[in-house]
């Protein structure tokens, strides 16, 4: 009788940007590697880690790392993301030795983490192999934002220290810069793939087969969202998201009541509202959906993020404000306009997946009796 293999999935609670970034390798690994079992470790509701990752053999939620602390889904709160690292890695060691028992206790073949670094640490010490995989990673984000503290740099080299420990820390494109790492692979954008359903949400909707979806979604930051005011536009219709609008509008379609998978929605809607964020931009790349977004202003991502998706996509950036007052219909009429270009393939997945495969191995066969 063979023996399955089992993956350790930890992901940072931050929105869902990092589990959505995990979901098509985690599919893929599952298709290539028969049998394999899966637990997650992250602070995803049940739904959504079901949604993401299917059935889990468990799902804990374990302190793995900060994040950053928001006001919103667009807004960092600097002094209050260093005090909560400060308060992380106190008794770091202690941390690592508690997080390595843990993974002992759990017996993966391998860990891959998006991106929280406490995972890593503890795989390191335990012998257990590991690797990162994400288009960010907390130390470069902890010192954009908290780098002037005089704890700051033992702080962002603890997390280096975690992230170089892992067998390798797979870099999707697009990424921002990742200075301090000796282990990083380059490989192409990863994104779940969704199935056209506009015509089954109009026809549910009872709205027109010629009407136009917008999708509104500021991701899972799950401190809430601005009040957005989702201007009223002839022969367009809203599916309301996070952040989205009043749902009691005729014209704005509860996004839990359509009973469909959210990359379903993405798919298969006209344009989406949105905010910087590798999940929603690499979706709507590759399922060929233009974007509306909001600027962050800082987040170091972005630049990135944004460089890309208007070499490959069709994209339209308006101020924070503009988005807020509900003042961007003529964004949406000239976006709308333009042809969007063909889907970006998500080529990451096949990579990530191949050495992945290797490095879970495969299914042992015990020898037969005699």
């Amino acid at each position: 009788m063979s023996q399955s293999r089992h993956l350790h999935i930890a992901v940072s609670g931050h929105g869902f940007g990092h589990a959505a970034q995990l979901s098509p390798i985690v599919t893929a690994l599952r298709d290539a590697v028969p049998g394999l079992r899966t637990s997650l470790a992250g602070a995803l509701p049940p739904a959504a880690a079901l949604e993401f990752f299917g059935p889990l053999e468990t799902h804990d939620d374990p302190p793995l790392d900060v994040g950053m602390v928001m006001a919103g889904p667009m807004r960092v709160l600097a002094e209050e993301s260093l005090r909560a690292y400060l308060a992380f890695h106190e008794n770091w060691e202690t941390k690592v030795v508690a997080e390595a028992a843990r993974l002992v206790a759990l017996a993966p073949d391998l860990v891959l983490a998006d991106v929280p670094y406490l995972p890593l640490a503890g795989a390191a010490q335990a012998g257990i192999p590991a690797v990162a995989l994400s288009s960010l990673n907390w130390a470069e984000i902890f010192a954009h934002y908290c780098g002037t503290d005089t704890h700051a740099m033992a702080i962002t080299n603890t997390i280096r220290d975690a992230y170089n420990s892992a067998h390798a820390f797979l870099q999707v494109s697009p990424t921002m810069a990742m200075p301090g790492l000796g282990n990083l692979q380059t490989l192409g954008p990863v994104a779940r793939i969704g199935q056209d359903r506009k015509a089954a949400i109009l026809e549910q909707a009872g709205h027109p087969s010629t009407t136009r979806l917008a999708l509104c979604s500021l991701g899972g930051i799950k401190t809430g969202a601005p009040d957005i005011s989702l201007p009223v536009i002839e022969n367009l219709a809203w599916i309301a998201g996070t952040g989205g609008g009043d749902p009691t509008r005729p014209d704005v379609l509860d996004q839990h009541k359509l009973a469909m998978p959210f990359i379903d929605q993405l798919a298969s809607a006209d344009l989406v509202i949105t905010k910087p964020g590798y999940g929603t931009f690499t979706e709507a790349a590759c399922n060929g959906t233009r974007v509306l977004y909001a600027s962050r202003g800082d987040w170091p991502e972005e630049a990135a993020l944004g460089a890309w998706l208007h070499e490959v996509g069709c994209a339209c950036e308006i101020p924070a404000e503009v988005l807020a007052n509900g003042n961007f219909g003529d964004a949406i009429a000239d976006i709308l306009s333009r042809p969007c270009p063909a889907p970006v393939s998500p080529s990451g997945i096949k990579q990530a997946t191949d050495l992945l495969k290797t490095l879970i191995g495969e299914p042992s066969t015990p020898a037969p009796d005699g």
